[in-house]
């Protein structure tokens, strides 16, 4: 009679224990996929904002090294200080040897276009007349032509602005969002560095 009994209660514990195992089971299944969402966006609301610390970092350094008119003697050996045309396009190439060297911790890919995840792109531009720069295109013109230069100080108070645009790819898109656009810029005065070394 007692094992009848005991039987019984435990019966009844198995069938309860196997009800509630089955419903929290299905209230699992159920909030899953919520949980995974806000894990997703978590992670990549962090990577986003490491994006764009990058990309205004890397726009920073850029534009302390712009201002200073220094570059890598490597791109211009045996440059004199009348070479301007060369001294400048060795100090571009020095701006976007920095930036880029500050960048090194994105995601770069190979990318065609500027939509495209992984594009990255670096802007240099000036105030000296003639130049503009386009925010929408993301491009430096000179006189309608496209031209990036880091500006001349000879022709007065110059100030030149670094853009750093990098197209930040998603871990997984979302309504059709393969990237999102990340984007800084930073200006600077440019140093008397020619006028100085003219007067001396």
């Amino acid at each position: 009679m007692n094992a009848r009994k005991t039987f019984l209660k435990l019966s009844g514990w198995f069938k309860h224990g196997n009800k509630s195992a089955g419903q929290g089971m299905l209230e699992f299944a159920l909030i899953l996929p919520l949980l995974l969402l806000v894990l997703f966006m978590i992670i990549e609301a962090a990577r986003l904002f490491h994006a764009y610390l990058v990309v205004a970092n890397a726009a920073r350094f850029g534009v302390r090294e712009a201002v200073t008119g220094s570059f890598n003697p490597d791109y211009c050996p045996g440059c004199a200080d009348t070479d301007k045309d060369e001294i400048d396009e060795a100090r571009l190439l020095t701006i976007e040897d920095v930036v880029m060297g500050t960048s090194s911790t994105l995601l770069f890919q190979e990318a065609v276009d500027e939509s495209d995840p992984g594009w990255y792109k670096i802007t240099v531009c000036n105030s000296n007349p003639g130049y503009l720069y386009d925010r929408g295109l993301d491009i430096c013109t000179f006189n309608g032509v496209e031209q990036e230069s880091p500006g001349d100080p000879e022709l007065g108070v110059t100030t030149v602005m670094v853009a750093v645009t990098f197209q930040h790819p998603l871990l997984v898109p979302l309504l059709n969002w393969e990237s999102i656009r990340v984007h800084a810029e930073r200006t600077g005065i440019v140093e008397q560095f020619r006028v100085a070394r003219v007067l001396g």
